[in-house]
């Protein structure tokens, strides 16, 4: 966190996929069976 806060790493940089959190089931599995472009998911309310 203290690395996210000083700002020199962006996290939007690494987000992979962004899902809305009602595809939550999906999403996990895409990423836990690693998917190509599954690396850091964004859930969106």
């Amino acid at each position: 966190m203290q690395i996210v806060s000083a700002a020199p790493v962006k996290p939007g940089r690494i987000i992979t996929q962004k899902q809305p959190i009602v595809s939550v089931l999906d999403a996990y599995r895409m990423f836990a069976d690693k998917k190509a472009g599954w690396m850091k998911v964004e859930l969106r309310p």
